[in-house]
């Protein structure tokens, strides 16, 4: 996937950017299975390490949330930035292989209007 135009390199450097509004930080969805295959739709967790951004510069860490949404929401026209730092994501099943495989991906994009379909303080 081709990297942005965002100077943004670490997570102290999206810590520090300036922001408008609040901004939820999800580092990684995990369990995500398909929900509607022929429409695209998939449902995730923060699960570990989410935080919750605030326009006034704080930093609180959020209860874990679920994502259900379509990829096309998540990577089409929601999309407000992307880094210009890339980053390598293992998408190997390296139990059954010894060819492993990875794709470099924008280490940070950020996405507007996702709708968080619940949040629970149990998972």
């Amino acid at each position: 996937m081709k990297t942005g135009d965002k100077s943004v390199a670490d997570l102290a450097e999206l810590l520090a950017m300036p922001r408008d509004e609040d901004i939820l930080y999800i580092p990684y969805i995990h369990y995500m299975n398909m929900v509607n295959p022929s429409a695209g739709m998939f449902t995730g967790s923060s699960r570990f390490g989410a935080l919750y951004l605030k326009a006034d510069g704080t930093v609180q860490v959020p209860y874990n949330v679920r994502l259900t949404q379509k990829f096309t929401d998540l990577f089409g026209e929601r999309i407000e930035w992307m880094s210009a730092t890339e980053t390598i994501y293992n998408v190997s099943s390296t139990y059954s292989r010894r060819n492993p495989t990875a794709l470099a991906i924008p280490k940070y994009i950020c996405v507007k209007d996702i709708e968080i379909s619940h949040s629970n303080p149990s998972y």
